[in-house]
């Protein structure tokens, strides 16, 4: 059927009806050919109708298919998950899940001793508390217009959760977010931590001896030797830390900050 057809059929004042009898005897008969015969002979005043038998010929892939069988064997764990039943908004769920998060503190961050911060990428400060909550067993949610650094975060989280031995499952939409944050492990040389699961060509061999290349990778790896730049890093930090301190310090015999002092003068200059 056209579009000129299916114009036609609502623009028309009057509707096209069939008598009883003849929509009887077609349903009874399971010719297909009389059916579109019938609908063909009460719609030949439709300009452009036809009713004709076609047979379309496709590849339809089943890959979501999987993911169905695994929600129908995982009811029972779905159920008892309070993060599923907050997603589907349950309020006692939200509440639940609500009260167990705890806020990290900014200023904490200053406190972690190198040995224990895995961020392979930069990461500022509100980054660092999403990270730490996380790993912490927080749930949580990222908010984020483009471009202000969530898939810095998930790089830096899968960097993080497997130094901790933790397995990490990363799952978008879009096929773009997978290989942005590929790419950015693989700058780092941390691309063979990850399987892309995402493209049709995996079989589990490739799967197997993308394992293998990992496991051969790892077991060859030479410590770091980290100490002095870890003793730098800490050097840096403290002189930092203490010089933001003297800034925001009240001085005699004014009582006021050097930062606010210098906030004064330029309003004046500004005027």
């Amino acid at each position: 059927m056209t579009a000129g057809a299916v114009l036609s059929l609502f623009a028309s004042p009057t509707s096209v009806e069939a008598d009883n009898e003849s929509e009887d005897s077609t349903h009874e008969d399971g010719s297909l050919q009389k059916v579109l015969d019938f609908l063909n002979d009460i719609a030949k005043a439709v300009p452009d109708f036809k009713a004709d038998q076609f047979a379309v010929l496709g590849n339809f892939s089943f890959q979501k298919l999987a993911m169905v069988k695994d929600l129908e064997n995982h009811k029972a764990e779905l159920i008892a998950s309070d993060v599923i039943a907050a997603i589907a908004g349950d309020d006692a769920a939200r509440r639940k899940l609500g009260s167990s998060q705890v806020e990290t503190d900014p200023h904490s961050l200053d406190a972690v001793p190198p040995d224990n911060e895995f961020a392979v990428v930069e990461a500022d400060s509100s980054q660092q508390c999403a990270i730490a909550g996380i790993c912490a067993g927080q749930s949580a949610v990222v908010h984020g217009p483009p471009g202000t650094g969530k898939s810095q975060t998930i790089t830096n989280l899968i960097a993080t959760l497997s130094a901790q031995g933790k397995k990490v499952l990363f799952v978008a939409e879009k096929r773009a977010a997978l290989e942005v944050v590929m790419n950015r492990l693989e700058a780092v040389g941390l691309d063979h931590l990850a399987i892309d699961l995402h493209c049709a060509e995996q079989t589990p061999k490739k799967v197997m001896e993308r394992v293998a290349r990992t496991l051969n990778a790892v077991r060859d790896a030479a410590l770091p030797a980290s100490q002095t730049v870890h003793e730098q890093f800490v050097d840096r930090r403290n002189r930092l830390n203490q010089h933001d301190s003297s800034m925001h310090t009240p001085q005699a015999p004014s009582e006021r900050t050097v930062f606010a002092m210098q906030a004064g003068d330029n309003d004046k200059q500004l005027l």
